[in-house]
């Protein structure tokens, strides 16, 4: 059950700061333990959970990580392309989707696994699904598509 309200949180984060006043000391040491180089900083409450999200730029990249009150990482995302992800990813989604849009793809890592987030327009429907190294395919979350939604 936690990790379907994380994936929740991460493709549809709803956050009540938006500085680290607030933040738990735990959260934030162990945010600058994980991360020392990290620039551009920006914490967030995330609502109705017990955990942070904190937006930051390292190596020239943006990330996100979610953090839990006491300290624990919980996931870092960031955006990826189809060149980040491996052949297995890669086929997964070919084989399901086949030319169907994707609107957006962002890595997850979760205690060193990574697996990919993909947020697709499939016959108007938006798909928000989680694909794993190994090529398992696992929805989220499907909307219907309207017409201001076409165009996001």
């Amino acid at each position: 059950m936690f990790l379907t309200v994380l994936l929740m949180s991460v493709f549809c984060s709803t956050v009540l700061a938006s500085n680290d006043e607030g933040i738990s000391r735990e959260a934030k040491k162990a945010f600058h333990k994980q991360f020392p180089d990290a620039e551009f900083v920006t914490w967030s409450k995330v609502k109705n959970q017990e955990m942070y999200m904190v937006k930051f730029v390292q190596d020239k990249e943006t990330q996100i990580a979610y953090f839990l009150e006491e300290g624990d990482l919980a996931v870092v995302v960031r955006n990826a392309s189809t060149d980040d992800m491996p052949l297995s990813v890669e086929k997964a989604v070919k084989k399901r989707y086949g030319s169907s849009q994707i609107r957006s793809i962002e890595e997850m890592t979760i205690d060193d696994e990574s697996s990919y987030l993909f947020t697709i327009d499939k016959e108007n429907t938006r798909r928000y699904v989680r694909i794993f190294n190994d090529g398992e395919v696992s929805e989220i979350k499907k909307e219907a598509l309207t017409a201001n939604k076409n165009h996001q």
